[in-house]
């Protein structure tokens, strides 16, 4: 039990929500530039991650953004966890 209820390290687990949210961002973003879906969802996250679009440019720059945002997301998670 005493393993199971163990603190999370929070770094580790923001590096690796980090690099899980960047490169998902990152694929589903070229699938949707190799696709020419001009009318995707996806165009709405510019409007929160500046420089941002659907196309190859924009799938590099939503991999910096999706592993900053997964960072901070996963290190108040891990956080949280470890507080409650």
């Amino acid at each position: 039990m005493r393993l199971a209820f163990a603190p999370l390290h929070k770094s580790a687990f923001g590096t690796a929500a980090g690099i899980a949210a960047g490169l998902g961002l990152f694929f589903i973003t070229v699938v949707e530039s190799l696709r020419n879906a001009d009318a995707s969802p996806l165009t709405l996250l510019n409007q929160y991650f500046a420089g941002y679009s659907v196309s190859w440019g924009g799938a590099f720059v939503g991999l910096l953004w999706g592993m900053a945002t997964g960072f901070v997301a996963g290190w108040f998670l891990a956080f949280s966890r470890n507080f409650i």
